[in-house]
């Protein structure tokens, strides 16, 4: 049986429980109605009905025995239903209850007070109801997950988390999916030991108390998908353990503070979806381990700053629908591992940096008063043998209008003095014909979809190629960019042209 602690509690709670469990000596001949004792209290749970008293209960699915005495109940996702049986309150050794993903439905019975040895409980995902006071009196207990259930505590979550404030042990407190309204208590700065805490898709409200900044072991905290207005308070700074933020999806206003430079340990923060405004800290190049940065849907303005070039590991940056009113800093070009880059919906100007063309790209998405501003940003040079190119991309996300790239396709054709005197394709696989998704489209269909490239098609011109719309026969509506003849002609944009085809792939 896999161990439930190899997943779920940090190496160091591992340890202390252990050591708790070798403190156990052999069963004796006095302990034996002990045995029996705790072999009842698991009959009647109705959880192993098919066993009977007289096998070993050490030996039946989910338990794991020290000297005798159940030490785990391990039943995650074993179609458990109906109310949890306060016959388990019998198992005073008990160091580890895992529920989870079964039906049980109820309230938690109040025996489990006597469960002082319980170090994790888990009962996430079940149709749990109700918290009895007495798990204040589980001193020993140091992972709680009780997500995903209906838990009606007064209607607020300030009854429970009060309570649980108790449990100085606590070290992972899963409540997230609890249906849990009101706002976060104070109290909850008083789980010093908490290295992970998570409270997101409730309902809570009202604003994110300072005493957070209490948990100075905290690794990881969510708070995404609630309703918490108000500003994020700017002693979040003292979290400096902290490696993943998500404050997503809430009502936040005010400015992101700028102590949250020092969380220096962050890999991932997410504020996207808020009401934030002002300006990206100017410190935010401290954040150096950062992979992760998600800042988009907010009202945030001013310039995109030149030390988000210092996050060297940084993986997606989406900073689109904002207000921001700059240009694209080159330091932008430092951030090798950049695969997802989205600031649309702004107002950027100036040119998008060059260096940008060599990256991995997966996503690139910029701004529409960019293409008009940025001279030969996006041209197709032909390749040293002197082909047009066309660069098809689904219209929705044309680049023309928001250069949001996400799929191209491209073909070339060998070309006299006219595209008419081309040889005609073919549509079995030769090398000149250009398939679509469906494999049906080939160079014939775009010449006849724009006319031979009537002007009527044309929805754009720079300097080194015109764009047109056309309809396939499919019904796929595609945009294409078609070079001028001249720069089809010169090979020197062939570096340029490899660039750009990297740059979209």
């Amino acid at each position: 049986m896999k161990s439930y602690f190899s997943t779920s509690i940090p190496t160091f709670c591992l340890l202390s429980i252990m050591a708790i469990t070798s403190g156990f000596t052999r069963a004796t001949k006095s302990d034996s109605e002990w045995l029996a004792a705790e072999a009842k209290a698991l009959i009647e749970t109705g959880w192993w009905s098919n066993y009977t008293r007289a096998e070993n209960h050490c030996t039946w699915p989910g338990i794991q025995c020290n000297a005798g005495s159940v030490i785990e109940i391990d039943l995650g996702g074993h179609g458990l239903n109906g109310n949890i049986t306060p016959q388990i309150g019998a198992l005073s050794k008990l160091q580890l209850l895992n529920l989870s993903w079964n039906s049980l439905t109820g309230e938690l019975p109040s025996s489990l007070g006597n469960l002082t040895q319980l170090a994790v409980l888990d009962v996430s995902y079940n149709h749990i109801h109700s918290i009895p006071l007495a798990i204040q009196k589980m001193e020993n207990l140091v992972s709680l997950s009780l997500s995903g259930n209906f838990i009606d505590y007064n209607a607020s979550a300030i009854g429970l988390l009060t309570n649980l404030t108790h449990l100085k042990k606590l070290v992972t407190l899963n409540l997230r999916y609890c249906d849990l309204s009101g706002p976060i208590p104070p109290h909850i700065g008083k789980l010093e030991r908490m290295v992970h805490l998570d409270l997101s898709n409730n309902r809570l409200v009202g604003q994110i108390p300072s005493s957070v900044s209490n948990l100075t072991n905290l690794a990881s905290l969510f708070l995404q998908y609630n309703q918490l207005h108000a500003s994020i308070p700017h002693e979040i700074g003292r979290l400096k353990n902290l490696v993943t933020l998500d404050l997503s999806f809430n009502m936040l206003v005010g400015p992101i503070p700028s102590s949250v430079s020092n969380l220096t340990n962050l890999a991932s923060l997410f504020l996207q979806s808020n009401q934030l405004n002002g300006s990206i800290p100017k410190d935010i190049g401290r954040l150096k381990n950062l992979v992760e940065l998600h800042l988009s849907f907010n009202r945030l303005s001013g310039h995109i700053p030149s030390t988000l070039g210092q996050l060297t590991n940084l993986e997606s940056l989406y900073l689109h629908h904002n207000q921001i009113i700059s240009v694209i800093p080159h330091e932008i070009e430092r951030l090798k591992d950049l695969k997802y880059l989205d600031l649309s919906y702004n107002n950027l100007r100036g040119p998008i940096p060059y260096g940008l063309l060599d990256f991995p790209l997966e996503t690139f998405t910029g701004n529409k008063d960019l293409c008009g501003s940025t001279q030969g940003f996006l041209h197709c040079p032909s390749t040293k043998h002197n082909l047009p190119v066309v660069i098809l991309v689904p219209t929705f996300l044309f680049f023309v209008s928001t250069f949001a790239l996400v799929i191209f396709i491209l073909f070339r054709r060998y070309r006299s003095k006219t595209l008419k005197s081309d040889p005609s394709p073919t549509k079995n696989g030769d090398l000149f014909s250009i398939w679509n998704f469906d494999g049906k489209i080939a160079f014939e269909d775009i010449i006849k979809a724009t006319e031979d490239f009537d002007s009527k098609y044309c929805i754009g011109t720079g300097s080194y190629g015109s764009v047109y719309r056309a309809v396939l026969p499919s019904g796929k509506v595609i945009a294409l960019k078609k070079l001028h003849l001249l720069e089809a002609e010169q090979p020197a944009y062939d570096i340029s042209f490899r660039n750009e085809i990297k740059f979209l792939t």
